[in-house]
């Protein structure tokens, strides 16, 4: 164990209490209880991950009755259950998930080791989940137990002795659920070619596992459509829409990269963001805000700015609500580390594989929503780390997603989504999956957060400006094709590449304003290093912590014979920023401030123009980066032209002079 652990222990005297103290393993720490009342305050009010309590305590309560208390509550911490118990205290210990029950003369020292195995096991499993999402779950009244009958069939998902005919009669004994299925088999999208009328035909064409999927499908978008109406208008439609494309594109994904888990993809993409629901109920407009922000700017990620504010994520108040609803663990360890790097993901190579499809999912409905560059330089990475995927495969992938997901929405009466909208998408997305290949070959190779040495990096689309960026050396005799016209298209968006500098020598003159500034600059001295033409000497740092945006300002300045060096702490800032003409820092970075850069900066009397980047366009950001010294800022997010106009700025040939604000 590396991770600190508070444990609770109740036993029948406090000498017995004290010594299991003693001997807890380091970093665990104890705290004795004299009472059951008190242990319940202490688990309620704290941050406890497990318990120790003994069945025969002398009163009224006996331990299982303490932890049947506890699971009534959905508090439900590591329990270590020490005592000789009866057959139906064993029954109901087994019931209520007691992992560890101990003989009643066990030492002090057995105690104390079995706690540390039962921790380290539920670290291990994944299933450790935030004691505050637990809490949210717990309180909240407006989302019904899931059905035994549905708990019971989850089962089946993990069961490779479960037949068709177990799954039938179970189904069998409820009408409702009978007769949802067997309107979705005999739906278009299952193109049967005579109506089913049993559900053990209806199991026995589809598959076992298929058919869980489908029935526990029905009833969490059902559940949804009812739970949500007290939402604001339209934005119900859009989470049961984003649920639904993501679950329907991992089940296609892992479908064509021959997957065996691809029912189980559909059913975790629908329950994966089931917390996000929970938050906007609790949390309500200021959850929306954030939300929707990250909804809209690409740059932004939703699950490390819900842990840098809440302490916890959606994704483990999702988990927190399956492990209310008494669902396989698996499921619950797979929603919860959705969001996870595949290199921190504590799991099985086919749960891998899993949560790699359900991210690809995310990623489309990302793009759904919002289209950028960045969001879809973050599917493609994603693609290119899952083994890669042709224009072709790319394309029939998304088509079929995108017609699964219009069948269903019309199957589960959900909103129906703009289909025109969804194919543009799909085109965009697929005509680019061949040529972002090389890149995304690079991706794969270098986790988020780990930049490639600059030599490594070759975008796809250098290749394609290369007229642009070899220019001649007089400028006299220009290329044939005109490389300020000539169209390419980046990101399946067509683009007009753009000289920033004429090759010959500017007569002096005053730097042109920007009319998109949001604020006047601060006077800054330009960097003394200014030359006649871009070529090799002009060099942009971008310090940024995520690498998507490294990569999306390298693919827009490098084919202008630009070097871009993007740097991630500040050791590496402290390196370049003496040779740079201009410096883009992000506002927020993952463990300090932009802000704080610009002031360092300043405090070593490097005087490069620094540009902010950020999503923050209130007044408090914008004169944050003013006062700390910044001479321009850049909205996120930001497009080739905006950026251009930046480097432009600071990068043109000119007399040494105090920069122009802008009007």
């Amino acid at each position: 164990m590396t991770s600190h652990c508070r444990v609770a222990i109740l036993t029948e005297s406090e000498s017995r209490s004290r010594a299991i103290e003693e001997f807890l393993f380091q970093p665990t720490e104890g705290q004795v209880c004299m009472t059951s009342d008190e242990l319940y305050h202490v688990v309620n009010a704290g941050q406890i991950d497990a318990i120790v309590v003994t069945n025969a305590l002398g009163g009224f309560l006996t331990g299982v009755d303490i932890i049947n208390r506890f699971a009534d509550e959905l508090v439900n911490p590591i329990c270590v259950l020490v005592g000789d118990l009866t057959p139906s205290q064993k029954r109901r210990a087994e019931e209520l998930r007691v992992g560890t029950i101990l003989p009643a003369d066990s030492t002090p020292v057995a105690i104390a080791a079995a706690v540390a195995n039962a921790i380290s096991k539920e670290i291990h499993s994944g299933l450790s989940i935030p004691h505050g999402a637990r809490v949210l779950v717990r309180d909240q009244d407006y989302i019904a137990p899931m059905p035994q009958l549905l708990v019971r069939i989850s089962g089946f998902l993990n069961d490779p002795n479960a037949t068709v005919g177990m799954l039938a009669r179970e189904i069998s004994t409820d009408q409702r659920i009978t007769a949802e299925l067997l309107k979705q088999v005999n739906s278009s999208s299952f193109g049967m070619n005579h109506r089913v009328k049993s559900v053990q035909d209806a199991v026995g064409l589809i598959g076992v596992r298929r058919t869980v999927g489908l029935v526990l499908a029905a009833h969490l978008l059902g559940a949804r459509n009812s739970k949500l109406k007290p939402l604001p208008r339209g934005l119900d439609g859009r989470l049961r829409m984003r649920s639904l494309l993501t679950a329907v594109t991992a089940t296609t994904y892992s479908k064509l990269r021959g997957h065996q888990s691809a029912e189980l993809a559909y059913v975790v993409g629908l329950l994966q963001d089931v917390g996000i629901l929970i938050l906007l109920h609790e949390l309500g407009n200021d959850y929306q805000h954030t939300f929707d922000r990250c909804s809209s700017i690409a740059q932004l990620q939703l699950a490390p700015y819900e842990r840098s504010q809440l302490g916890f994520t959606h994704a483990d108040v999702s988990a927190a609500l399956l492990q209310k609803w008494e669902l396989p663990p698996r499921l619950i360890r797979l929603v919860q580390q959705h969001h996870e790097p595949f290199d921190k993901i504590e799991v099985n190579p086919g749960e891998i594989e899993l949560i790699q499809a359900m991210q690809i999912g995310e990623s489309v409905a990302d793009c759904r929503e919002h289209f950028s560059p960045q969001r879809q330089i973050l599917l493609n990475r994603l693609v290119a780390k899952c083994g890669g995927m042709n224009e072709d495969a790319m394309h029939g992938c998304l088509s079929q997603a995108v017609a699964q997901t219009m069948e269903m929405s019309k199957l589960f009466s959900l909103p129906m989504p703009d289909g025109h909208g969804f194919q543009k998408i799909v085109q965009q997305i697929a005509r680019d999956a061949d040529v972002e290949l090389s890149a995304n070959e690079l991706a794969a190779k270098h986790p988020l957060g780990k930049r490639p040495a600059m030599a490594e990096t070759t975008s796809a689309v250098e290749g394609a400006a290369a007229t642009t960026s070899s220019t001649d050396e007089n400028a006299s005799n220009p290329p044939s094709t005109d490389p300020e016209t000539k169209t390419m298209t980046f990101l399946g968006c067509a683009t007009t590449p753009q000289k920033l500098l004429p090759a010959t020598k500017p007569s002096a003159a005053p730097r042109p304003t920007i009319s998109e500034t949001v604020y006047t600059p601060q006077c800054v001295e330009p960097n003394p290093r200014f030359t006649d033409e871009l070529g090799e000497n002009g060099y942009v740092v971008v310090v940024d912590d995520e690498v998507a945006i490294h990569e999306l300002i390298q693919a827009y300045l490098k084919p202008l014979g630009l070097h871009v060096e993007c740097c991630i702490d500040r050791l590496e800032l402290a390196l370049h920023a003496r040779d740079a003409d201009v410096i883009f820092i992000d506002m927020h970075l993952g463990d300090r401030s932009g802000i704080d850069d610009i002031r360092w900066l300043k405090s070593k009397n490097i005087n490069v123009p620094v540009v902010v980047t950020s999503g923050d366009l209130s007044r408090s950001a914008v004169m944050a980066a003013v006062t700390a010294g910044a001479a321009d800022f850049l909205p996120k997010p930001f497009d080739r032209q905006s950026i251009q106009a930046k480097v432009r700025k600071f990068t043109q040939a000119a007399t040494p002079s105090t920069l122009v604000g802008a009007t």
